[in-house]
């Protein structure tokens, strides 16, 4: 009996890694269709069954409960926003151009139509994190990921602006920047035509390059130099 099974073994067809992560992006995109349209608690395994085609087997094949799915969407999101920050990081010379496209992307992205139920979808995911520990766990390592990209960017702006002042601090940059936007994705959500996100983009924008160049002109000031008066 014990041969049987490892020639069956021998021969059963083998299935690339390529081809169960593409199933599992499939999952993860019906899921996420589905969440949008009626929320996380409203929807059911069932029908994310029907919007991907899948049946239950093959679905917990990937997945041991909804948690879980709704766990791979946080981790994609993340992951791509990530890769947004490192191809911006890669394609400007100076951070601060990069921030601001990094900026246009994320801000702009409220502005646009439906954006209320991704919203809305984001605030039930964290309302689920305050009560589900591995979601939570899960959410906090997306943050931790997305602070310290941005900290690691904001902080190359610094530098790159001769800043030496020890009160300009990257990592308040960056969850400043995290929290305004979280906080825009609330507002979205409750009150989507009250909200000009344009007009926060750029204030944003101007508080940014006001404190790198109040943070610089202090730098300066003590510098050595500065108070020798060498040049």
């Amino acid at each position: 009996m014990a041969v049987f099974k490892s020639e069956r073994l021998l021969y059963m067809p083998k299935v690339s890694s390529r081809y169960l992560e593409e199933r599992k992006s499939e999952i993860v995109d019906a899921a996420e269709a589905c969440f949008l349209r009626k929320g996380f608690h409203q929807c059911t395994m069932q029908e994310i069954c029907r919007e991907s085609g899948l049946s239950p087997g093959a679905i917990y094949r990937y997945f041991k409960s909804k948690s879980d799915i709704i766990a791979a969407v946080i981790a994609r999101s993340t992951e791509r926003q990530a890769a947004l920050i490192e191809e911006a990081r890669a394609s400007y010379s100076q951070a601060v151009r990069a921030l601001e496209a990094i900026g246009e992307h994320f801000f702009g992205r409220l502005e646009r139509e439906g954006m209320e139920r991704v919203a809305a979808l984001e605030l039930e995911v964290w309302g689920e994190a305050l009560r589900n520990d591995e979601l939570r766990a899960t959410h906090r390592r997306q943050f931790r990921l997305l602070s310290t990209a941005l900290s690691e960017l904001f902080g190359l702006a610094v530098e790159q602006a001769g800043i030496r002042s020890p009160t300009t601090r990257p990592a308040g940059l960056a969850h400043l920047a995290l929290a305004i936007f979280h906080g825009l994705q609330l507002y979205r959500a409750l009150y989507p035509e009250e909200v000009n996100v344009r007009e926060v983009l750029e204030t944003l924008s101007l508080l940014l390059q006001a404190r790198l160049a109040e943070s610089q002109t202090r730098s300066e000031a003590k510098s050595p130099a500065a108070a020798t008066g060498v040049s």
